[in-house]
């Protein structure tokens, strides 16, 4: 495995960068590899896999504190499954689920501090309804 310069490679699926500061490993054979970014420091950005040129299996993305920003999982190009974002301290700020691309089903938000903030419900990507709390727990909608 070897460092290369993000803006000197592209990978197929690959999000080329602007800058010089990250930078990126592939272990590849011919059907399945591992894209991995990582920071000036060294820390791991994120860890992308991939099956015939598209994005296949989990995906994470990574704080330059080393802590997870977001996750998911993906088949074949395409979101599936649970999506969940965090916070830089590591807790977690939104969980959505995704079925053939689009959100789908609850999708729930909470404040820095873990506590809930709102709930929303989603049909194949279409917003059908939206509650949002503050932190004492009264309901705003």
């Amino acid at each position: 495995m070897c460092l290369i310069p993000v803006a000197l490679y592209t990978a197929p699926g690959y999000c080329q960068a602007n800058d010089n500061e990250l930078f990126s490993s592939i272990d590849k054979d011919e059907k399945k590899y591992a894209e991995k970014k990582y920071y000036p420091s060294g820390q791991l950005l994120s860890d992308i896999n991939y099956r015939g040129g598209k994005k296949d299996g989990s995906a994470k993305w990574y704080y330059k504190n080393g802590n997870q920003s977001h996750g998911c999982t993906y088949k074949a190009g395409v979101i599936e499954g649970d999506v969940v974002w965090y916070y830089e301290n590591g807790v977690t700020e939104r969980k959505a689920f995704f079925k053939n691309g689009q959100i789908d089903g609850t999708s729930k938000e909470y404040y820095e501090n873990g506590q809930f903030k709102a709930e929303a419900t989603w049909d194949r990507g279409k917003l059908l309804e939206y509650k949002r709390y503050l932190r004492n727990g009264e309901s705003l909608s």
